[in-house]
């Protein structure tokens, strides 16, 4: 483009170098300021840069000079503040890592290139649990629209299997041979790293909830949600606490065997990086990080008999004892 067009966006240029190039740590000096709107294809003298400083502040920018040198002294988030965010974006389960790259990238734009520097830690320290679905974006917008205008949901839902023969490596299919389901939604809630959508299917007013990861092909139809499904009247944290219960506990490894039919409920409880071994033709091992509470010993004992802890020793014998205790044995 002409050079010409360039300095008529002076202004605006000279916003973004100092949103992007400076902050307290980092003030930038006159010269390199020039230098930068130079890189733009601007030229400009010293004292049409101080005019323009002068117009930003008035427009209401935080602009601080110390010594000859200036610097964006305050924006919409602090550095604490995309920290906590990059934070809860690492360790969600519920979006892909690819996603989750994408999404930091937008958050490190809300800050200067070397505050930047700083939200890239431990950004690979939760890929292992990381989901796989990448149309939960659409999903979740599906799910607001959905809920605001009082309309009912269409979607599939996959489920895991483990295969008879061949590697031991969970695979996921649709469930119940690809059926469409119709779900009048109550509510979203977050629990234990995951999202769920709350419901009611078509001609059935009983509520159940859905991994919000584990819904495809979702959309918003233009019937009415069921009157019934007393939206209005969802208590969110009771539910959350009488469905999903929350317990505090150690956190340790623990090697489990499980039949094969159950594969699905160790990818939905562990993530989908586990890496099944065969123990015979009908059962699986898996060693993950569990929190080693009461839920545990719950979700073990309402599995399946056939669901055992092989180790590390001392909790195989605390379930030995509990399942004495509750007369499980």
């Amino acid at each position: 483009m002409a050079r010409s067009y360039f300095q008529k966006l002076k202004l605006l240029i000279l916003y973004r170098i100092l949103f992007i190039h400076s902050d307290e740590s980092h003030p930038l000096t006159m010269a390199q300021m020039i230098s930068l709107l130079n890189q733009y294809g601007i030229s400009a003298e010293r004292k049409s840069v101080y005019d323009d400083i002068e117009t930003l502040r008035l427009y209401g920018a935080d602009i601080i000079s110390n010594r000859g040198k200036y610097y964006m002294a305050s924006r919409l988030f602090e550095l604490p503040e995309l920290k906590l965010l990059v934070d809860v974006v690492q360790s969600s389960k519920v979006l892909s890592t690819r996603k989750s790259e994408l999404l930091i990238k937008k958050i490190q734009s809300l800050c200067s290139v070397h505050e930047a520097k700083q939200l890239q830690r431990n950004v690979r320290t939760y890929h292992a649990k990381k989901g796989l679905n990448e149309e939960i974006y659409y999903t979740i917008d599906s799910i607001h629209t959905a809920l605001q205008n009082e309309k009912k949901l269409s979607f599939q839902y996959y489920e895991w299997f483990l295969p008879e023969t061949g590697p031991c490596i969970p695979q996921k299919h649709l469930r119940h041979n690809g059926k469409v389901y119709e779900v009048s939604p109550i509510e979203l809630i977050w629990d234990r790293d995951h999202y769920y959508l709350v419901g009611c299917e078509k001609d059935d007013p009983q509520r159940k909830h859905f991994r919000i990861d584990k819904m495809v092909s979702t959309s918003v139809l233009e019937e009415p949600v069921l009157l019934e499904a007393g939206g209005r009247a969802f208590d969110a944290p009771a539910y959350t606490k009488e469905v999903f219960g929350m317990f505090s506990g150690t956190h340790e490894y623990v090697t489990i065997q499980m039949p094969n039919r159950l594969i699905g409920v160790a990818v939905d409880r562990f993530g989908e990086s586990i890496k099944p071994e065969r123990v015979d033709a009908d059962h699986f091992k898996i060693t993950v990080h569990v929190q080693v509470s009461p839920q545990f010993y719950g979700w073990i004992f309402g599995l399946d008999g056939d669901v055992r802890v092989l180790a590390p020793a001392h909790v195989r014998e605390q379930i030995a004892q509990r399942a004495k205790k509750w007369n499980l044995s």
